[in-house]
């Protein structure tokens, strides 16, 4: 069993059960201090976790002692900590300066073939989870005067949520159908921003749709290949700007920065493996195809899979043992 702690600010770790409890017995791991391993939902205080393992705690052996004394242990990522955690997270600026220091690898085949793996441990969970942010965002964009109000005040919460899940599931963490209203409890107001930021880079594109329609309606002209030329040039910007901010909701929801920071650390990351992420996008968009052609609902269950892919990518970034 592999365990985290905290020193500070610092995640510590992973360490195994010897050297843990060597760290228990000479006085490193305090009852306030907090810790984590598999299977573990969120870090909590080793006087909270203790009665529960004290079973599993060997005597230290040298090995042990020498880890102890040896180089500093790994940092690691907080799996599972919760963006209101009591450790202080890493700011947005040193996250980033970390993660472009050493990098990071992923690759279509590695995200396709442990986001299946991922889906395959709980696949039900997944399409539930699914289901109900079709059901949730379709009703709440319906709802008559209210729909356009729910584009920043439903939608993008739940994007969070599911995000989160997805999230939990590549990382092997405890997951629920719940997790996906958590973005109504972490970074409500941000996730609503990033959604409005969103909308604001469409008006270009929906102005040039209007005034094409206008135009055809007076005059009865087709638009000509000026119009059609930029609409296909404002159309590849947004593409190209909404891949960039593809992880923002999930970084507002798991890391609790702002919608200024997350969107910030998305645009870096995803450029740094851009043409990787762009391939898997356009995969995924095959899926999509693809599942609307099995008489749509084929996407139900393509929408997992392709959620738990983009999760996978998201993890390969963020992770630091990954």
């Amino acid at each position: 069993m592999q365990w985290y702690y905290a020193v500070g600010s610092e995640r510590r770790g992973p360490v195994d059960t010897v050297t843990f409890s060597g760290l228990v017995n000479k006085g490193m791991i305090q009852p306030d201090t907090l810790v984590w391993r598999t299977g573990m939902a969120e870090w909590q205080p080793w006087s909270v976790i203790a009665p529960s393992v004290a079973g599993e705690l060997v005597a230290p052996t040298d090995s042990g002692s020498t880890a102890l004394g040896g180089a500093p242990l790994v940092e690691t990522p907080w799996p599972g900590q919760a963006a209101t955690g009591t450790v202080e997270d890493l700011p947005m600026e040193e996250l980033w300066a970390r993660i472009k220091s050493r990098g990071y690898n992923t690759s279509i085949g590695r995200c396709l073939s442990l986001g299946m793996a991922a889906l395959k441990t709980n696949y039900w969970g997944a399409l539930g989870t699914t289901l109900l942010f079709i059901l949730l965002s379709g009703v709440a964009q319906n709802i008559p005067l209210l729909g356009l109000l729910a584009s920043f005040l439903v939608v993008p919460q739940l994007t969070g949520g599911a995000w989160l899940y997805f999230i939990r599931q590549a990382r092997g963490e405890d997951h629920s159908v719940g997790d996906i209203f958590e973005g109504f409890k972490r970074g409500f107001g941000s996730l609503a921003l990033v959604a409005l930021f969103q909308f604001l880079l469409m008006l270009p594109f929906i102005g040039v749709l209007l005034f094409m329609m206008l135009n055809f309606e007076r005059n009865g002209n087709e638009p000509g290949a000026g119009v059609i030329t930029a609409i296909f040039l404002v159309g590849l910007v947004l593409f190209y700007i909404t891949m960039r901010w593809q992880f923002a909701h999930a970084i507002i929801v798991e890391r609790g920065y702002t919608a200024i920071d997350a969107i910030k650390l998305s645009w870096r990351i995803i450029g740094l493996r851009f043409w990787t992420l762009l391939g898997l996008g356009l995969l995924m968009i095959l899926f999509l195809f693809a599942g609307a052609l099995a008489l749509i609902v084929g996407l139900f269950f393509v929408i997992p899979v392709i959620s738990a892919c983009a999760a996978r990518a998201y993890v390969d970034a963020i992770d630091q043992d990954s």
